[in-house]
């Protein structure tokens, strides 16, 4: 896993302080007609942006290590080497099979796209440390980034993900 810091000014005199993560997560597209409906994976990068205003004594806005810590312990740990599925009719056999086998499986009742997981994380995060952006690349080409506004929009039909299989 990867890990970069950047810290920048925001137009409103607040800080934003970006950290990146990297993850191997499979996933399929449920009922999309394209190769993106069989099981293939990816190698993920987060960024996770933080909107902070105030310095310590020691200047610091917040302690990176806690950072790691929240995102490591609420997100990489389930994500990382995971298959992620809408949890649907379609995929109840795979799913059934799966978590016998107890490989590490993540169900939403919706599909996996980049910009699902960009929100799904979010508002995992969002209760724990003060969110600014998600971005979420899912090739080093393709990415989607969300921010408060477009989570508000979306966050009666987001929820956390079910997770099961060996942590």
């Amino acid at each position: 896993m990867m890990l970069m810091i950047i810290l920048k000014q925001s137009e409103d005199n607040k800080m934003i302080i970006y950290k990146d993560f990297e993850f191997d997560m499979a996933h399929r597209l449920d009922e999309y007609n394209g190769l993106c409906k069989n099981i293939h994976g990816h190698i993920y990068k987060l960024t996770i942006g933080l909107n902070v205003s105030k310095l310590d004594k020691l200047g610091i806005s917040i302690d990176f290590k806690m950072i790691r810590e929240v995102v490591n312990e609420n997100i990489i740990k389930y994500v990382d080497h995971s298959l992620w599925l809408k949890d649907s009719k379609n995929n109840e056999k795979l799913i059934k099979l799966l978590k016998k086998e107890k490989n590490r499986l993540l169900l939403t009742p919706y599909n996996s796209t980049a910009e699902n997981m960009a929100l799904t994380i979010w508002h995992i995060l969002h209760k724990k440390i003060p969110m600014y952006t998600v971005t979420l690349f899912e090739t080093p080409t393709s990415r989607v980034t969300v921010n408060h506004a477009n989570y508000e929009a979306a966050k009666k039909s987001i929820v956390d993900f079910e997770f099961s299989g060996e942590e």
